[in-house]
């Protein structure tokens, strides 16, 4: 028996060291080869966008399936009977109809209300920057200021002069960089072509997605347990609910938050005589409070740089508009929709937007915070199972002040607080 324990030993630890090493060298080959492996990983990343897309509106649109598809059950199943497999699957279908449909409505009423004002905004800005009308503009301004003609007549030359110095940097300098211009314009266009082209494909994948969801978390689950074993799998099962908790809870309710916040921000910015570019900026507002903290300064700076290209005026109104709207939404509605979602404090909202927000860009500032708080539950609850086999408190607060910690007992003991010294005045009172 000794015999035999030893030999599990030294072969337990062969083992380790074997694969400690084996490790380090496939560690080493992909440190040293980091570029071709971005490169395919980035590569594949490229081909699995559709199914990426299709994963992301399938989970969006799940709530919305779930709820039409209990709904529509109860409608055309018979009263105080279970729903048959036919009801089941027409509902389903029905469901998804109806949820893709919404989906459609939803982004054409957003493309029928941001083409049109983009494209007018971009019209009434070139016709503010035109040349001609500052002209004439100046022109008159100067006949009102100068009553000499003769001196008149020679600022005109200085701004014909100037206009002609500005013709000619455009044409020297600007037109050579034109055709740069266009080539990356080109593969703008590629890239439009692409991105449409995974959405189409992403809708179709998220209708197979939420027509079969049931059936691929059953063998989702299966698998688990025939790989993890039952204690492991449970375990893995109660982070995973945790995790659709909480990034279902978060985004669902970060969504509806924003589509509220850009719905009143249009209703409170046409109220104001004569503001430009309303449903364009309301619409930016909108899209950029999903992301948590930075979102209302994202979208706020640039509307409010439009703004002022037109109206200094109405770019102060604007200002205090946003101040108001964003003190309701952070103090009242956001926290009445979203709750205590993740739990997490100012300083680990701060750190996962900046982190996420640094690798993933955009996409990372709005899932950075609900991956933050799974992480730091995961560790979490790794910490306390290790604290608990121990023997050791789980409180945090227990660890205050801690000197040493027995050994066999477990039992912490603490080092006493240091007084402060007290005041000169209080001493001599006291004597």
């Amino acid at each position: 028996m000794k015999h035999n324990a030893l030999m599990k030993k030294y072969i337990y630890s062969g083992l380790t060291a074997l694969s400690v090493v084996a490790i380090s060298i496939v560690l080493f080959f992909v440190l040293q080869n980091m570029e071709m492996f971005r490169k395919a990983f980035g590569t594949m990343i490229g081909i699995l966008m559709p199914v990426i897309y299709g994963a992301v509106i399938a989970y969006l649109l799940s709530p919305l399936y779930n709820w039409l598809r209990e709904k529509l059950q109860k409608l055309f199943s018979q009263k105080g009977r279970a729903p048959t497999k036919g009801t089941q699957r027409a509902a389903s279908a029905l469901a998804i109809l109806i949820s893709m449909a919404a989906l459609l409505a939803v982004v054409a009423g957003l493309l029928a209300m941001i083409i049109p004002e983009l494209v007018r905004s971009i019209t009434n800005l070139l016709d503010s920057f035109s040349m001609s009308d500052n002209y004439v503009s100046f022109t008159s301004i100067v006949h009102t200021l100068v009553p000499d003609d003769q001196l008149a007549v020679e600022i005109n030359k200085l701004y014909t002069q100037f206009e002609q110095n500005v013709q000619e940097f455009i044409q020297n300098y600007i037109t050579p960089y034109l055709q740069n211009f266009f080539d990356y314009l080109s593969v703008g266009l590629v890239n439009t072509f692409n991105f449409l082209k995974n959405i189409i494909i992403g809708i179709i994948i998220a209708v197979y997605l939420l027509a079969s969801k049931e059936m691929f978390a059953a063998q989702a689950t299966k698998l688990l347990y025939c790989v993890a074993g039952p204690r492991v799998g449970n375990i893995i099962m109660d982070n995973v609910r945790y995790t659709h908790q909480m990034f279902g809870g978060f985004i669902t309710g970060k969504l509806l938050d924003s589509a509220i916040i850009g719905v009143i921000c249009g209703i409170g910015l046409s109220l104001i005589p004569g503001m430009p570019y309303v449903m364009l900026i309301s619409v930016v507002i909108g899209v950029t409070n999903i992301i948590p903290f930075f979102g209302p300064f994202i979208g706020a700076i640039p509307s409010a740089i439009l703004i002022l290209l037109t109206s200094p005026v109405h770019t102060v109104y604007f200002i205090i508009f946003i101040l108001v709207l964003q003190q309701f939404d952070g103090n009242i509605l956001g926290p009445k929709i979203l709750g205590q979602s993740t739990g997490l404090s100012s300083f680990w909202v701060l750190f996962s937007i900046l982190v996420f927000g640094g690798l993933f860009g955009f996409v990372g500032m709005i899932i950075g915070v609900p991956i933050t708080a799974v992480l730091l539950h995961l560790l979490t609850d790794g910490v306390n199972r290790l604290l608990d086999r121990r023997g050791l408190p789980l409180a945090t607060a227990e660890y205050r002040h801690v000197r040493e910690v027995d050994e066999e007992t477990g039992e912490i003991y603490r080092t006493e607080p240091q007084k402060q010294p007290e005041a000169p005045e209080q001493q001599d009172n006291q004597s």
